[in-house]
This record gives C-alpha cells, sequence and structure tokens, in this order.
C-alpha cells in the first residue's frame, strides 16, 4: 500500500495554508488530500504549523481519515525545535513499541530513533515546516513538508530539506498514535 500511495503522491501536484482538499481515487486508494496553498520558509513555519492546527481543530471529525489528520496536524504544532522538548513531543505521537525507519536501511525501535536524533540535533539547530499536503488511506497517513536545518558551527547555511513521511496510526490505550513511520529525504 504505501508504494501505491508514494506514486499517487508523486504525481499529485504539489502547491507552494491548508486551504484546497480533494479525493484521490487511484490504484485502488479513496483518500482525501489537504494541499498547502502558501510558500514555506524557515521564518514562517512555526506559524503555518499553528494554522493549520486551527483549520484541523475546526473540521469535522466523523471518519477515521478526519480523525487521523486532525491529529498528526494538531501534533505537527505542537513540535519544538530542541532535543528535551523533541524528545516529550515525539513521546506522545509515537508507540514506545513502533517502528522507524528513517535513518539507515535497518529499521529501529522508537526509543533508538530517538537517541541516535541525539546527534543530529547536537549538530543542528532544526525548524519543522507545515505539512503541505497529507493524503489518508485506511490507517496510513502521507504527509510531505520541509525541513530546516542550520549547522550550529555554520549559522548562516541553512539547508531545505523536503521530507515524505508515511506513519502508521492505531489506537494505542484509546489514543491514535503512530506505530510506524517510513520517512524519505530529497534536496
Amino acid at each position: 500500500m504505501i508504494n501505491t500511495m508514494k506514486k499517487s503522491i508523486i504525481t499529485l501536484t504539489i502547491a507552494t495554508l491548508i486551504l484546497s482538499t480533494f479525493t484521490v481515487k487511484a490504484d485502488g486508494i479513496n483518500a482525501q488530500v489537504l494541499i498547502m496553498k502558501e510558500t514555506v520558509t524557515k521564518e514562517n513555519s512555526a506559524a503555518l504549523r499553528a494554522v493549520s492546527a486551527e483549520k484541523a481543530r475546526a473540521a469535522a471529525t466523523d471518519s477515521r481519515s478526519d480523525q487521523i489528520k486532525k491529529r498528526i496536524i494538531e501534533s505537527w504544532s505542537e513540535w519544538v525545535p530542541d532535543y528535551e522538548g523533541w524528545l516529550k513531543w515525539s513521546s506522545s505521537l509515537y508507540t514506545p513499541d513502533s517502528m522507524i525507519y528513517a535513518i539507515g536501511k535497518t529499521p529501529q525501535r522508537f526509543a533508538d530513533y530517538q537517541a541516535s536524533m541525539k546527534a543530529q540535533r547536537d549538530a543542528f539547530t532544526m525548524e519543522m515546516g507545515p505539512i503541505m499536503q497529507i493524503a489518508v488511506d485506511g490507517n496510513t497517513a502521507s504527509l510531505i513538508y520541509y525541513m530546516f536545518m542550520t549547522p550550529k558551527n555554520e549559522p548562516e547555511k541553512t539547508i531545505k530539506i523536503i521530507v515524505t513521511e508515511f506513519n502508521t496510526f492505531d489506537y494505542v490505550d484509546g489514543k491514535l498514535m503512530v506505530t510506524r513511520l517510513d520517512l524519505y529525504t530529497g534536496h
């Protein structure tokens, strides 16, 4: 399913605040897609995440798909750049048993992923852009966003990376939580 979603998402035009919603019906997918229409920069990322969360809070949550979108967008608005804050934030979204496919070829358990992020946070300051595009199919949400990484030893240099994530959600103790993350980056 993830490969099918990747092909469908890639064929969509990525616009540069979540204002447009449409349905994708292809390859057995019936997914609601939200598209961001603002240009995302390091400087406006936090404000755009907050606006997106307000829109998500106001949206209907009749379906599981709507609940997943609301959960991820609201969580996104609470993201914090410092490592200790990120540990708390990420623990509110991912389960201790979540499998993370993000760093290298070997999947990591969530606690190992958190530990591996320490070195990255020591070397870079980070700002996460708002979700520019989200599609939900079943219990998997695909997200596209920008990550801005600034080397601490070169504060005038910021690297802009486009990120695609596939987050698989399940109810854990009555709360929607990510149980698997597949993360892909590019420049």
